[in-house]
């Protein structure tokens, strides 16, 4: 028994050393193969939303309006006897940063009765087409000269050391009558460069391109004919078993609608007001929905009216509130941010937000953009009590949906502060979280809160 027990003592070694042996061959091995010839190697990476820099031109999801005239020859600049204010606009590519920066130095420029010159690969042309009604204050350089001009202008150049203060640059700029072109640099986080003087401008500088404002439009339209299903109650009915009508409020008058559940909402929905209108924007009339409650209008009293019809009936009674929830690398996992005074907004400010605004109104949605939704989903939780709707993307269509909402729920960050500043409403109710910046941070240092956050606003723990 005790030679058969140290046989397979002998073996299970032998085993061992075979097995160690044929791993240490396969690892020299791969280390001889050629990158293209060695196994793949899969690691699980995490991944945090960036601040603006995987936006660029080329992954833009529609058309961008050609340039005209791409300035390529510095001596075109020197010999034209214009002025000018250059910047590379490489503080920040995040769309709020690029505003801030695009705003302060079309101001200085203008108040030195010079032309801003920005370079032509801006991603921030994605969103805004600066040409269309600023062709003779804005010009594009190409990439070439963004570079020339950069490294000539390097030891001359203005930089705003401080992200938000303001700073009247009138006594420093052009005063070497030799040099027509200067170059500034700086966050220019301070609405005092542009507002109260110069806020029309601001908002026809920043009109979204036609194809974003299409997308909003259909992205509102959609919310309206959830909304209007949202309000109605089902009634009983006679028609197929595929079928469903609906009865809205009183209040709004008869108002019926009726539609195929088993087909596409948006495709299938046919709306209709008895006795005096009928909506079918882009549906086909079906009058089943009036046949139902014995109300067959005649013919002629039936009036068809456009798409911003049916999204005035049902928005009127809604209160349409944007909510931007932020969360990306820049503010999560950013030490040197954090360590300046970037604060997250925490979730429980949209909670109190939410709940307090829904206090207030009878009837209220809530229209969510977010650089990580599937975060905002996870922790905002709002119930099917609540309206809700999560915009579709990309930011510059997020922005665009949020100016248009009748109130903004704002994140910390220049994105928020735009979407609040651009809304297209005359008095929208904007609510900022009113502990950022980070207290005794270098940020808050630079900070004067009354130039950064409206009047009108109003602050949320």
């Amino acid at each position: 028994m005790a030679r058969i027990s140290l046989t397979r003592s002998s073996s299970h070694l032998i085993f061992i050393v075979v097995c160690v042996y044929i791993l240490f061959l396969f690892n020299l091995s791969k280390n001889h193969l050629q990158p293209e010839d060695r196994p793949a190697t899969y690691m699980k990476k995490s991944v945090f939303h960036q601040s603006g820099n995987e936006a660029n031109l080329e992954n833009t999801p529609w058309p961008i309006p050609t340039i005209e005239n791409v300035i390529s020859d510095i001596g075109f600049l020197k010999t034209s006897g214009k002025k000018y204010i250059f910047s590379e606009l490489g503080y920040s590519h995040g769309l709020g940063n690029l505003m801030f920066q695009i705003a302060g130095l079309y101001s200085i420029a203008q108040k030195s009765n010079a032309i801003l010159l920005i370079p032509s690969t801006t991603s921030i042309r994605r969103a805004f087409d600066f040409q269309k009604n600023f062709n003779e204050s804005i010009q594009f350089l190409d990439e070439d000269l963004v570079k020339k001009l950069g490294k000539e202008l390097e030891s001359t150049k203005v930089t705003m050391t401080s992200c938000c203060s303001y700073r009247d640059l009138s006594p420093i700029l052009f005063h070497d009558n030799r040099r027509n072109i200067e170059k500034v640099d700086g966050y220019f986080q301070n609405f005092r460069y542009f507002h109260p003087d110069s806020e029309k401008t601001m908002k026809k500088l920043f009109t979204f391109v036609d194809p974003i404002r299409k997308s909003v439009d259909e992205f509102l339209e959609n919310v309206g004919i959830s909304l209007t299903v949202r309000s109605a109650r089902m009634i009983e009915t006679n028609v197929a078993n595929d079928d469903q009508a609906f009865e809205m409020p009183e209040e709004d008058g008869q108002f019926f609608i009726n539609f195929d559940k088993f087909g596409a909402l948006f495709d299938a929905l046919k709306c209709c007001l008895t006795p005096v209108m009928t909506i079918f924007p882009t549906f086909s009339f079906d009058l089943k929905a009036h046949a139902i409650m014995g109300k067959v209008p005649p013919r002629s009293k039936v009036l068809t009216v456009s798409i911003s019809n049916f999204i005035n009936l049902a928005f009127a009674k809604t209160m349409i509130v944007g909510v931007h929830i932020r969360h990306g690398m820049d503010i999560s996992m950013n030490s040197r941010n954090r360590k300046h005074g970037h604060v997250d907004t925490p979730i429980g400010y949209y909670k109190r937000a939410i709940e307090q605004i829904s206090n207030v109104y009878d009837s209220v949605a809530f229209i969510i953009c977010s650089d990580d939704v599937a975060w905002a989903r996870r922790n905002l939780k709002l119930g099917k009590e609540t309206a809700h709707f999560y915009c579709p993307g990309p930011r510059e269509v997020d922005m665009a949906i949020l100016t248009s909402c009748d109130s903004l729920i704002m994140s910390t960050g220049t994105f928020g502060w735009w979407s609040g500043y651009l809304n297209v409403n005359a008095s929208p109710d904007v609510y900022y979280y009113k502990h950022w910046p980070a207290e005794g941070s270098v940020i808050e240092k630079m900070t004067n809160k009354t130039e950064y956050f409206l009047k009108s606003w109003t602050p949320l723990e």
